[in-house]
């Protein structure tokens, strides 16, 4: 099917809709269409497809729609796009799928979507995307996506969100990027992923939050980023991780935060990194971890961390830090 221009088009209700295959279909431009209710839609196959422009598209409810399979469907520009309820939607298979433009998105509810593989995804940018909230979102593979600039992207609630595969997934710049409550988030394997920008993000409540594997992860810039808490968080393995610059990073709780191998981890700069409470932290392997410079850095309450293997490990300038209570701090090997 070859479509052409639903530009200024005004629609009206689509919910029970029941449709077929849309595969091969070719689509012009949909901007500044105008569209109502989608909810309860059951749509097919939408692989292969090709579509042009849908910027400053306005959509209202996609609540309970159900949808196939987007794989190898390409996209043209989304940005100034308002979309309103994704919750409780259902969606297939978006591997292979390439996407235009994001930038100055809107969109309200995500929460309780369940969503396929994204794994071999293409996505351009993000900036200045405005999102709502994905508590309770399941997502399958986003292993081998490429996604571009996140900068200035605000998000509310990620909350109970579980994820899958991450691993080897390339992502542009987070600088700017304003994020809410990631409290409870469940995720997967971040192995190989390679990450660009943190620098001046703005983070909320990691507390509870559980992570797989971080090995072998090559993270940029995180100077000037602002943190919550961290208290409860449960971490896996960052060995071979590959870090940036620290400094000036600002940190809440990390109290009750449990983490595993850090061995052979690299690390810049955490020079004028402000830290909240450590306390009651448990952590692993930091056997031939290699860091570099923590002066000026302000720490709180270390009592009661465990610490496991710092034999081996290779730090940097300790000058003008200031910390407060390592008092019943327990470790174990710091010589070999």
């Amino acid at each position: 099917m070859i479509c052409g221009d639903f530009s200024n088009m005004i629609c009206g209700d689509f919910s029970n809709m029941i449709c077929g295959d849309f595969s091969s279909m070719i689509c012009g431009d949909f901007s500044n269409m105008i569209c109502g209710d989608f909810s309860s839609m059951i749509c097919g196959d939408f692989s292969s497809m090709i579509r042009g422009d849908f910027s400053n598209m306005i959509c209202g409810d996609f609540s309970s729609m159900i949808c196939g399979d987007f794989s190898n469907m390409i996209c043209g520009d989304f940005s100034s796009m308002i979309c309103g309820d994704f919750s409780s939607m259902i969606c297939g298979d978006f591997s292979n799928m390439i996407r235009g433009d994001f930038s100055n998105m809107t969109c309200e509810d995500f929460s309780s979507m369940l969503c396929g593989d994204f794994g071999n995804m293409i996505c351009g940018e993000f900036s200045s995307m405005i999102c709502g909230d994905f508590s309770n979102m399941i997502c399958g593979d986003f292993s081998n996506m490429t996604c571009g600039d996140f900068s200035s992207m605000t998000c509310e609630d990620f909350s109970s969100m579980l994820c899958g595969d991450f691993g080897n997934m390339i992502c542009g710049e987070f600088s700017g990027m304003i994020c809410g409550d990631f409290s409870r988030m469940i995720c997967g394997n971040f192995s190989n992923m390679t990450c660009g920008d943190f620098s001046s993000m703005i983070c909320g409540d990691f507390s509870n939050m559980t992570c797989e594997d971080f090995s072998s992860m090559l993270c940029g810039d995180f100077g000037n980023m602002i943190c919550g808490e961290f208290s409860s968080m449960i971490c896996g393995d960052f060995s071979s991780m590959i870090c940036g610059n620290f400094s000036n990073m600002t940190c809440g709780d990390f109290s009750s935060m449990i983490c595993g191998d850090f061995s052979n981890m690299i690390c810049g700069d955490f020079s004028n990194m402000i830290c909240g409470d450590f306390s009651n932290m448990i952590c692993g392997d930091f056997s031939n971890m290699i860091r570099g410079e923590f002066s000026s850095m302000i720490c709180g309450d270390f009592s009661n961390v465990i610490c496991g293997d710092f034999s081996n490990m290779i730090c940097g300038n300790f000058s003008n830090i200031i910390c407060e209570d390592f008092s019943s701090m327990i470790c174990g090997t710091l010589v070999t």
